[in-house]
Parts: C-alpha cells; structure tokens; sequence
C-alpha cells in the first residue's frame, strides 16, 4: 500500500477517488466503530518517528509493504516513482499486525469539576437560581 502526499498545484489525485468513496460509504454508515489505534500500536512499535530510517516531515510517499502475514515493512520516499529508501520493519520483534487489538473509544470529553463550577457560577449570576427552569439553557443541567 502506498501513501502519497499530495505536491501543491496538482488538481486531481488518484486517492481522492478512494476518499470520496470511502466517505460516501461512511455517511451511509449508521455508526461508525471509534478505535483507539493510537494507544495500541504504541506498545508494538520499536522507535519513536525522530529514530526511523526516514524523516517523515521530508518524504512524499510512504509505502507499507505486507511482507507475510506477521511482517509489515515501511519506508519512505523523497521522490515519487523512486524506491530509495531501504523498506524496515518497524515492529518490534514477536509483535504483528495481527496482534493489535485496539479499544473502543468513549465519545466525549471529559470536563473538569472546577469548569462545571465556573459554568454553573456564571449562569447563576447571568439567570439567577431557577436558570434551569429557561428552556434555551436545559442543555447545561446534563453537564451541571
């Protein structure tokens, strides 16, 4: 698979095609699954992006190659239509794709208490104690 980032000026790429259908085809989605890839992949990759083969900042292609059905290799491009770069694992040794298993992530963020005071402080002294009771504010007694 390969990723290519796009140069300025250039009108039309392949990949947009592939986004397109790709949101075309989420909006059709009731839900759509929130995984967190982040936290988990973190533990299976051996170093952090200032030590890879490649700078990520300077490349324009970025291409994964599945060398077997544990093994993914990356290397990075400076050039399009040119392969460089050497193709590393970036894995750490015993870790695969296929042992990534990521968690659901909880819509939302969290508030803090000392916010909720702050809010509920201010719609006190704006709308006195009954600001509950005003329709266009229900909203806040969910987060209050």
């Amino acid at each position: 698979m390969g990723v290519v980032f796009p140069v300025t000026g250039h009108s039309f790429l392949p990949s947009d095609k592939v986004f397109g259908t790709t949101e075309r085809d989420l909006r059709k989605m009731e839900t759509v699954d929130n995984m967190d890839w982040k936290a988990e992949t973190r533990s299976f990759v051996k170093k952090k992006s200032a030590a890879h083969h490649f700078k990520i900042s300077q490349i324009k292609e970025l291409v994964l190659t599945k060398m077997t059905s544990t093994s993914i290799t990356v290397s990075g491009e400076h050039y399009y239509n040119f392969e460089i770069v050497q193709s590393l694992s970036l894995m750490k040794k015993d870790k695969g794709p296929t042992n990534i298993n990521p968690t659901e992530l909880v819509p939302g963020i969290k508030v803090k208490p000392s916010k909720i005071h702050d809010v509920k402080t201010l719609l006190t002294k704006h709308y006195g104690d009954q600001w509950c009771a005003i329709d266009k504010l229900k909203w806040f007694t969910e987060y209050t």
